[in-house]
């Protein structure tokens, strides 16, 4: 009996051993295995998440467009819009404030169209009351907010000449060029805050604008 278990003993240690082997390899394998799952996996993660980012990314820009657009960033009719429902003095007296306080730029030229609500009194052929031309001037500018035609307004209502427009420069006038400091102070004061297409409300003034209230355009030279 001590003599089987002698010769048996080799082959149990040797086949023991090798169980251990090939258990240990089997385990190194499911670990490699387990390993390559996960970075599998957190790659796919991270890919999704770069597309969910790209996706939010993409959204935010187009509401941002739409907020541009509604906000009338673009193509603007005139500085200091009115509100819709506000009373056409208030209106242009909110817009005159604001208007005046916005600073000046350095272009050497500006060319404008100007639409002038004058009254009786000030060397003009206008006939209406004070409060008559600065609640005229408050409708025509809300009217002009609106989209009507510039130029189809001036025509109507100016109590200057039509198409009352005018080049100024800040320096030695050319030929159909006026000096800025020749004219009446509200239109230098007007063109020189607008850029091209904006319009702007210069009011009565008894030194910067002793005609009444002048609907400034700025337009292309």
């Amino acid at each position: 009996m001590r003599l089987l278990l002698a010769l048996c003993l080799p082959t149990l240690i040797a086949c023991t051993s090798e169980s251990s082997v090939v258990s240990d390899a089997s385990a190194s394998e499911a670990t490699k295995e387990m390993a390559a799952e996960a970075i599998e996996a957190a790659d796919k993660m991270a890919s999704e998440m770069a597309e969910a980012t790209e996706d939010m990314a993409s959204k935010a820009a187009e509401k941002m467009d739409d907020m541009h657009d509604k906000m009338g960033m673009e193509d603007a009719v005139a500085t200091s819009p009115m509100e819709p429902d506000m009373d056409p003095i208030e209106g242009l007296r909110a817009h005159i404030l604001d208007f005046s306080a916005k600073p000046e730029h350095t272009d050497p030229v500006v060319k404008v169209q100007h639409l002038l609500v004058s009254f009786a009194g000030t060397r003009t052929s206008a006939t209406r009351s004070r409060e008559e031309a600065e609640q005229l001037a408050g409708e025509l500018f809300a009217r002009i907010q609106k989209g009507e035609d510039f130029d189809a307004l001036v025509k109507q209502y100016t109590d200057d000449s039509h198409p009352g427009i005018y080049t100024m420069t800040l320096g030695s006038p050319a030929a159909g060029q006026h000096s800025r400091y020749g004219m009446v102070p509200a239109f230098g004061n007007a063109g020189w805050r607008l850029a091209v297409d904006e319009i702007g409300v210069a009011g009565f003034d008894s030194s910067a604008s002793p005609f009444g209230w002048h609907i400034v355009k700025r337009v292309a030279e």
